[in-house]
């Protein structure tokens, strides 16, 4: 098999002489790689139309059970360790182990002043971040230090996570 292929999964290689798209689709029929094989996406995991919408435009075939083995997982949330473990090299998933360090805003603040520390001259253009109430009372000296210097500043507050855009 050539490099960059996906193996066809057991649902598409079961699913793909099968028209599982609507009427109005704009394409033949399911995705196929050069090899023949077709892929299947699992979208039990999201609530979201426009996923399951732009894999059916894609030509992907759509797989509701979770039980069963597709090309590619899409879920919304956290994916457990297990998850990972189970998966074959061809799968793909649309998280990574590890992902809520760099997704919740305050592990990322706190990576990223890590970073800062030991790799100044690479992170200098982080700007200072405080994460609360942990660190409420440097937030307060900075606050104060600026107030003594008639400085005026622009602060931005946010929750560490579940936001989403819409807080």
């Amino acid at each position: 098999m050539a490099s960059g292929y996906l193996p066809m999964s057991t649902t598409a290689r079961k699913l793909s002489g099968k028209s599982l798209m609507s009427p109005h689709h704009r394409t033949a029929g399911p995705v196929k790689y050069p090899s023949g094989n077709c892929i299947a996406i699992n979208v039990s995991g999201t609530k979201y139309e426009i996923v399951r919408k732009v894999a059916e435009n894609l030509g992907m075939i759509l797989v509701e059970d979770d039980r069963v083995e597709c090309n590619i997982y899409w879920v919304d949330s956290g994916v457990p360790t297990e998850r990972y473990l189970e998966m074959k090299p061809y799968q793909r998933i649309n998280h990574f182990p590890g992902m809520g360090e760099i997704c919740r805003k305050d592990s990322l603040v706190r990576n990223m002043k890590k970073m800062k520390k030991a790799y100044y001259h690479l992170y200098n253009f982080l700007p200072n971040s405080w994460v609360l109430p942990a660190e409420y009372n440097a937030l307060d000296n900075y606050f104060r230090e600026l107030q003594k210097r008639k400085w005026t500043k622009i602060f931005i507050a946010k929750p560490p996570n579940g936001a989403m855009g819409m807080g």
